[in-house]
Order: structure tokens, then C-alpha cells, then sequence
């Protein structure tokens, strides 16, 4: 009985971990923090580095992170 219920209560464990796990994460990007010129271009393609380009795009996950942790 007691190899049934401590098989049982690991699988459910298992399965638990294994759902709440997140497949994404965030990382705040410091851009004080990169070296690159503010726009390069490079055998005819062009670098460069735009703001709100989450809100722009209407990815609502990561906009909502980047404002709650008071990034410009």
C-alpha cells in the first residue's frame, strides 16, 4: 500500500512541476549597457535599434513586463 500511494504521489508531483513550468523567461534588455552604433550599415543592410517595438507589435506578454519593471 505504501509503494502504491508513494508511486502515485510522485507521479502527481512529476506532472505538476511539469505543467507549471514556463517555456519562455525574460530578460531585461539594458541598452546603456551594449556597445553598438545607433545604426550601421553593412554590405546593404541596415542595423539599427528601435524602442516599444513589443507594444508595436502588439505582443502584449512582454510589453506588460517591460512596464511593470519600469524599463524605457
Amino acid at each position: 500500500m505504501k509503494t502504491s500511494f508513494t508511486q502515485i504521489s510522485t507521479f502527481l508531483l512529476t506532472l505538476v512541476l511539469l505543467c507549471s513550468g514556463c517555456a519562455s523567461g525574460y530578460k531585461v534588455v539594458r541598452p546603456e549597457g551594449l556597445h553598438y552604433n545607433a545604426q550601421a550599415e553593412t554590405d546593404g543592410v541596415v542595423f539599427d535599434y528601435k524602442y516599444d517595438v513589443y507594444t508595436e507589435t502588439k505582443n502584449k506578454k512582454y510589453a506588460r513586463e517591460r512596464r511593470k519593471r519600469w524599463c524605457r
